[in-house]
C-alpha cells in the first residue's frame, strides 16, 4: 500500500482553500465593480411636479414620464402597453397612471397592469433625488 505524507496533504488542502477563497473574492469584486449598472442622469429640479403630476421628458433618445404620487417619484415608459397611447395625457389615481384612451391603469412603482384592457407591464426606471434634482437610471443599451 502506498504511503501518504499527511503533512504534504494538509499543505495541499490549505493551498487549495486559500486559492478558492482568493478566486471567490476576485469574482465578488468583479461583480461588485461591474460597469453594467445603469447610470443615473439628472433630469429636472424636484420642484417641477406637484402631487399626482405627470411630466414628459426625454433622456438621450429615450422618452419617459416623470410622475409623482404619494410623495414618491417614479419614471415610466410613456406608451400604454395595450394600444400604444401616450400616457402623458392620462392622470394619476391612487398611485396608478391611467391611460386616456381606454382607461388601462398601471402601478407606478412596478409598472404592473392594474386595470384592463392592459395585460403587459409598463417599463419603469429607478429614480432618486440628489441635491433637489431628480435623477433617473436609464438601462444600458
Amino acid at each position: 500500500m502506498p504511503r501518504i505524507d499527511l503533512n504534504a496533504a494538509v499543505k495541499i488542502a490549505r493551498a487549495r482553500d486559500r486559492a478558492y477563497i482568493t478566486i471567490r473574492t476576485v469574482f465578488f469584486l468583479v461583480d461588485f465593480m461591474s460597469t453594467d449598472q445603469p447610470e443615473f442622469v439628472p433630469i429636472a429640479p424636484a420642484t417641477i411636479l406637484n402631487e399626482d403630476g405627470i411630466h414628459p421628458c426625454t433622456v438621450g433618445s429615450r422618452a419617459l414620464l416623470l410622475c409623482r404620487a404619494a410623495g414618491r417619484w417614479h419614471a415610466v415608459s410613456p406608451w400604454c402597453t395595450h394600444a400604444g397611447a401616450d400616457l402623458s395625457g392620462g392622470h394619476i389615481v391612487n398611485g396608478k397612471i391611467v391611460c386616456p384612451l381606454h382607461g388601462a391603469a398601471f402601478e407606478l412603482g412596478s409598472g404592473a397592469p392594474a386595470a384592463p384592457p392592459a395585460s403587459r407591464k409598463l417599463h419603469t426606471f429607478p429614480v432618486r433625488i440628489v441635491d433637489d434634482t431628480i435623477e433617473v437610471a436609464i438601462d444600458p443599451g
